[in-house]
């Protein structure tokens, strides 16, 4: 049920939750609100519960600034508190004008609230009692994320980002990216390169700041590090184990040896074997790929989708040619 009607300031109260949950406006909103509300009045009700305010602390704020006692509300009503702090921020998030960074923040907000809905979840779904809390408490960081993504409409990278930014960001950095002045991944990295010399990069890894070409292009990590990440891997996925005393043969001498004049016969077997370990490969390289462009992928989303079901059309075209084959 919504009633409205006319609340005389001091009869509204402020949850420090519910307001908390909602992001600061900018200085220039705030003083564009201000002018609005001093020549025409409160145009957009407050929204309250049970006397609470659930939406327009900003402008409650303002009237009790300029003493403006008459304000217009409308009650809404809620089955609980949870389902209060649900409605603040779908209703936040329902906004059209919203930057990337904003639809974070207002989720971030609300990420106490998830948490304690997937530990309920998790709970529920767990048999065994006495190892519930270890089990949610491992997957929990990561399902809280995603959930929040979710919700937000943006990513678990996007979400990791935005929070290092509110705990480690300068109020003008937040405040650029509030303004859709600047990029998550933009001012994630001004964060990350702070105390980095120009012309130098800081291992991911190691933590090493080293010269930049100590890494691979666009790689975090130095080459050092990523040679000793790097792993092959079999059709199945299992990663080769090399004996040492290979590891020094060179290309040359494998090459020739592919070459010796022996009679070789090719099994089926061999030639499953070989189109697996190359279509592995292949998307190996691939999410090398995307994981390298990461921040180009995260903010081009549409043409990614478009780039993948021009590569399904590709594999439906690979299947056409092997039904010829069988004519």
């Amino acid at each position: 049920m919504e009633d409205m009607g006319q609340n005389n300031q001091m009869d509204l109260k402020i949850d420090a939750e519910f307001r908390n949950l909602l992001p600061e406006p900018t200085s220039e909103e705030y003083t564009n609100l201000e002018k609005s509300i001093v020549k025409r009045g409160v145009m957009s009700p407050l929204l309250v519960w049970d006397g609470t305010i659930i939406d327009g602390h900003t402008r409650y704020a303002i009237c009790q600034a300029h003493r403006m006692k008459d304000i217009p509300t409308k009650e809404i009503s809620f089955q609980s508190r949870d389902e209060a702090l649900a409605w603040i921020l779908m209703n936040q998030l329902s906004r059209r004008n919203l930057t990337g960074f904003q639809k974070n923040e207002i989720a971030l907000k609300y990420e106490k609230v998830i948490a304690k809905q997937m530990k309920k979840r998790q709970g529920e779904r767990n048999d065994l009692k006495e190892h519930s809390d270890q089990l949610v408490k491992k997957l929990n960081p990561t399902s809280t994320r995603k959930e929040l993504a979710r919700i937000a409409g943006t990513s678990e990278g996007s979400i990791l980002r935005t929070k290092t930014i509110l705990d480690k960001g300068t109020p003008e950095q937040i405040e650029r990216l509030r303004n859709g002045e600047a990029s998550v991944y933009k001012i994630y990295k001004e964060i990350k390169k702070k105390g980095v010399p120009e012309g130098m990069k800081k291992c991911s890894r190691c933590g090493q700041i080293l010269p930049l070409d100590h890494f691979y292009n666009k790689q975090a990590e130095c080459r050092e590090c990523h040679q000793r990440l790097r792993v092959y891997r079999d059709s199945k996925g299992e990663v080769i184990k090399t004996d040492d005393k290979y590891k020094d043969v060179s290309d040359q001498s494998i090459i020739d040896g592919l070459y010796k004049e022996e009679e070789v016969v090719t099994t089926i077997e061999d030639v499953v074997s070989e189109f697996m370990t190359n279509l592995r490969e292949s998307m190996n390289n691939l999410a090398f790929i995307l994981k390298v462009h990461s921040d180009i992928v995260l903010e081009n989303q549409e043409q990614i989708t478009s780039m993948f079901l021009d590569a399904d059309r590709e594999y439906q075209a690979m299947k056409g040619v092997c039904k010829c084959l069988k004519m």
